[in-house]
């Protein structure tokens, strides 16, 4: 089945990706590149709630992309939605990004109704 990423805002994440210290958002690029190709090497991917998922680099770097997961059967594809791209500051994801992260899902699914 084939992959390919959308951003919930081209110009949003790009805002936050900048906020994360360069090499670990190049470090987060090439997570959700190899995620992308279905390779299984360099990233970690955990389930958190309503679908959404968390995708980080397997070494120390902050960068941090929550995102969901849509299949499209009758296209045979899948759509990795990025929703919101943060730095890591605690053990967890804060309340305040995964807030962000579902507001950010529920808009995006209301679009494609309209």
């Amino acid at each position: 089945m084939a992959r390919r990423w959308e951003f919930w805002s081209t110009i949003r994440l790009s805002k936050e990706l900048a906020s994360v210290p360069e090499p670990d958002h190049l470090d987060l690029l090439d997570a959700m590149d190899a995620y992308l190709k279905l390779e299984g090497v360099n990233y970690v991917v955990d389930d958190y709630e309503d679908g959404i998922k968390r995708i980080k680099h397997t070494n120390r770097s902050s960068g941090r992309c929550l995102f969901f997961v849509e299949i499209r059967a009758d296209r045979g594809d899948a759509v990795l939605l990025a929703l919101t791209i943060y730095k890591k500051e605690t053990t967890g994801v804060p309340t305040s990004v995964l807030r962000r992260a579902k507001r950010r899902l529920k808009q995006w699914q209301e679009r494609k109704t309209t």
